[in-house]
């Protein structure tokens, strides 16, 4: 149940705060920054897209590939400024790549497990290391494919 701005039991900082959420959904067009984080496609194909994110630091240590689970968007990993993955790794300064699914239409209903392993995450995980210059390594995830 929702308080009404003029309740006497709100607080003088609740409805500060009330009043800076109006501002900035009116003058800057939302309360939260959810612009996604500047990235260059260095790969495309059949529901393979790859994405580099444009570093903010000097790049430095091990490349994170981020591949959203089936059936969510690329965008779950890059929310908003403050509270997005993407821009974790990417300040930190490890180079940061994205699969990108793109739109699945009623063409794509017959696409396996089988094809987004094969056909989509190999081929991403074989093409990050050779555009950095960090080695091939292990991850929590397993092993760069060959």
């Amino acid at each position: 149940m929702s308080t009404s701005f003029f309740s006497p039991s709100r607080t003088l900082e609740q409805r500060r705060q009330a009043v800076a959420n109006l501002y900035d959904l009116l003058v800057k067009g939302g309360i939260a920054d959810t612009s996604r984080m500047p990235s260059d496609v260095i790969d495309d194909g059949h529901k393979a897209t790859l994405h580099r994110y444009h570093p903010t630091t000097e790049q430095q240590g091990n490349p994170v590939l981020m591949v959203p689970p089936l059936g969510s968007q690329s965008t779950c990993f890059d929310l908003r400024r403050g509270c997005s993955m993407t821009e974790h790794f990417v300040d930190a300064g490890r180079p940061t790549y994205l699969v990108d699914y793109g739109e699945m239409g009623r063409d794509d209903r017959d696409l396996g497990l089988e094809f987004f392993i094969n056909d989509v995450v190999a081929p991403a995980i074989r093409k990050v290391p050779r555009t950095t210059a960090a080695p091939r390594s292990t991850s929590s995830a397993g092993a760069w494919a060959d």
